[in-house]
């Protein structure tokens, strides 16, 4: 599986809860697009982290490491 990301921001008009900036995922297969709302660039780790995991939940899978 191979997942495309991108940040972008900040914009010049935030939303009502104070995000400027976004972080999106994009399946290189499907296309899918997800989407997450950010105030700071500070929040990418912790957004990427819960991104993995909801995809390892969603579609019941692990990674696989090589040692």
């Amino acid at each position: 599986m191979l997942v495309h990301s991108d940040v972008w921001g900040p914009s010049k008009i935030s939303t009502l809860k104070g995000s400027c900036r976004f972080f999106t995922f994009i399946d290189n297969c499907t296309m899918m697009t997800c989407l997450w709302l950010m105030k700071s660039k500070g929040q990418v780790d912790l957004i990427f982290k819960k991104f993995h995991k909801m995809i390892q939940t969603q579609y019941n899978a692990k990674s696989s490491s090589s040692s």
